[in-house]
Parts: structure tokens; C-alpha cells; sequence
């Protein structure tokens, strides 16, 4: 990964998990605000990927390295849950 860039107008290119859902989109929006060439990832974004499907996961940031030559800022913001309680979750489901 080379350097971040330097210099008047140069952009720090952010990547963010879970870019198109609730609190992903509020850090896109952050870091667009701040300046920052922002990347979503997402099932429904600008570069779709699962991220839980480890070859969707290299593709995506195959894609970005592709797109954009670096990662300044890698946010992952991306999040999976079962509706359970505690006790009825079992190891394979917890990792």
C-alpha cells in the first residue's frame, strides 16, 4: 500500500463495510464531508460484496486496489446478527 497522498487537494481514499446500511452510510457521509474519496461495500452499494463469503470479501477489495491503487482508511462497519437469546446460541452461529 503506498503512502497516503500529499498536497492541495489530494484525497485520502476510505473504504467502509456496511457502507449502505444506517450507521455505515452516517460514516460515509462523515468522511465525504471530511474530504475523503469514500468506498462503500455492501450487498447493495457501490461495490457489492458478502462479506461473509470470504472470496465475494477478496473480490470486492481486488476491485477497490483496482479502482482507486490504495486503502488510506479501511471502517468496518458491516454487522450480521440472529434474533436469539443467548443461551440458545450455539458456537457455530457466535463466530
Amino acid at each position: 500500500m503506498s503512502a497516503p497522498p500529499k498536497g492541495a487537494g489530494a484525497q485520502r481514499i476510505a473504504v467502509v463495510t456496511g457502507g449502505a446500511g444506517a450507521i455505515g452510510g452516517a460514516i460515509v457521509a462523515a468522511l465525504r464531508t471530511d474530504g475523503h474519496r469514500v468506498v462503500a461495500l455492501d450487498r447493495d452499494a457501490e461495490i457489492s460484496a458478502d462479506l461473509g463469503a470470504e472470496a465475494s470479501t477478496r473480490r470486492a477489495a481486488a476491485e477497490v486496489l483496482d479502482r482507486f491503487g490504495r486503502c488510506d482508511v479501511l471502517v468496518h462497519a458491516a454487522a450480521a446478527f440472529d434474533l436469539a437469546t443467548l443461551a440458545d446460541l450455539d458456537a457455530a452461529t457466535w463466530r
